[in-house]
């Protein structure tokens, strides 16, 4: 039997790039409600993302803060990560993360640029899934 899991370093390779993630949270009418994200990888192993307050995510994790966190390996999809668990709201260093995250995907300059279009206060919140269950996946071929 060939093992379809990723090994732990081949786990923080992926984190690590940038790739786009979707968080899917359970609506109150049983659906998921899903949207591609960017996120942060936590050195202890798990990812924040940062959303609007006021966003459906928002509402839905005030009343179950249970998530789902789904990265994909944008080179063909061949692995992927899923957390799952619940959820931390913080607005600590919000400044810091939202520069961090915007400079991630973005570049230094672009993504200084784009934090910096918010202004402040910025207008996010962090949720993350520090101890979350990890699954992983990759292609046997």
């Amino acid at each position: 039997m060939v093992d379809e899991t990723l090994t732990p370093a081949e786990t923080r390779e992926l984190v690590q790039g940038r790739h786009l993630a979707i968080i899917s949270v359970l609506g109150a009418d049983g659906y998921a409600h899903s949207t591609p994200v960017w996120y942060l990888p936590e050195p202890e192993g798990g990812v924040t993302v940062l959303i609007e307050p006021g966003s459906v995510k928002a509402r839905i994790l005030r009343r179950n803060p249970k998530a789902t966190v789904l990265i994909v390996d944008s080179e063909g999809g061949a692995r992927w990560i899923m957390y799952r668990g619940e959820v931390e709201f913080s607005t600590d260093g919000i400044d810091d993360q939202m520069l961090r995250v915007s400079q991630r995907y973005m570049g230094v300059e672009g993504g200084s640029e784009y934090a910096e279009s918010y202004g402040k206060p910025l207008p996010f919140v962090a949720v993350s899934l520090r101890s979350p269950r990890l699954t992983t996946w990759k292609s046997p071929l």
